[in-house]
């Protein structure tokens, strides 16, 4: 929004209760994500954000599926896996990630 669509004078919010927000606002700052991994390999898998930050770290079984449930910020489309020395982006795709390698 530019600063001439703004409104000459602008009501000052005092309280929660004065806070004008539409319907469909979601004012939820997390969500959960199912994460299906299929690996061929035994090893130690690292659910990451793409900066680095880890929100889950499971040993998986080889050739096996691992179904797990993370809570992340609402704001992230991807998160990185680690297992076995590579990483890789996955995308969110409705609120599930799936990866076999």
């Amino acid at each position: 929004m530019l600063k001439k669509d703004l409104p000459d004078t602008l009501e000052t919010t005092r309280t929660m209760n004065d806070l004008m927000v539409g319907e469909s606002f979601d004012w939820k700052t997390t969500k959960d994500v199912y994460v299906t991994l299929k690996l061929s390999n035994t090893g130690t898998v690292y659910l990451n954000s793409i900066k680095g930050e880890t929100f889950q770290k499971a040993f998986v079984r080889g050739n096996s599926e691992y179904l797990s449930k993370i809570t992340i910020p609402a704001y992230m489309h991807k998160i990185e896996i680690i297992h076995s020395g590579t990483k890789t982006e996955v995308p969110i795709i409705d609120n599930k990630v799936q990866l076999s390698i």
